[in-house]
């Protein structure tokens, strides 16, 4: 089925593809909310101060063993600098403390795995994975409608997928 999809979109587009983003969903898919606190190097926050509070939210403790789960998303939802809340872009301010709140998004190792597999299986390269809901957004939002808040409803021919998105 994924050759066929690949083969059909080639003659559409006229183009060869090699690699794909492939969208996730089922029960398998977890969230879990993350906080963060770093120290800003040279009191402006620069991209890799970002980056670095990023990074630790990101490492929240994830099951290993039958049940384990892979890092799928990690999505900021607010950052706070010095105790200052509500911040949605800290670079270029001024402050000693960093602090990211996220959402962490995972997926099941096996079918992660599966969903590669299949694909390479297919001739196409896995670039990304991505929640089905974050995937079905990012193809029919702009970043404005994105940003103003917005609910996305794909209603697909066995699952029905949902993403808010809160300004």
């Amino acid at each position: 089925a994924i050759g066929r999809a690949v083969e059909e979109a080639e003659l559409m587009a006229g183009l060869e593809i090699r690699d794909v983003r492939v969208g996730i969903a089922g029960a398998h898919i977890q969230g879990v909310n993350s906080h963060a606190i770093v120290a800003v190097k040279d009191r402006e926050i620069g991209v890799d101060d970002v980056r670095r509070v990023i990074e630790r939210a990101r490492a929240v403790a994830v099951p290993e063993g039958p049940s384990s789960m892979d890092v799928v998303h990690v999505v900021p939802q607010q950052f706070v600098v010095d105790d200052q809340m509500g911040v949605r872009s800290p670079v270029g301010m001024n402050g000693c403390r960093l602090e990211a709140h996220a959402h962490i998004v995972t997926a099941g190792r096996t079918a992660v795995q599966n969903i590669r597999r299949a694909c390479e299986a297919a001739g196409v390269n896995v670039a990304e994975i991505a929640l089905q809901q974050f995937a079905s957004a990012e193809a029919v939002l702009t970043p404005d409608e994105r940003d103003m808040g917005v609910a996305v409803i794909d209603i697909g021919g066995g699952t029905t997928d949902l993403a808010v998105f809160v300004k």
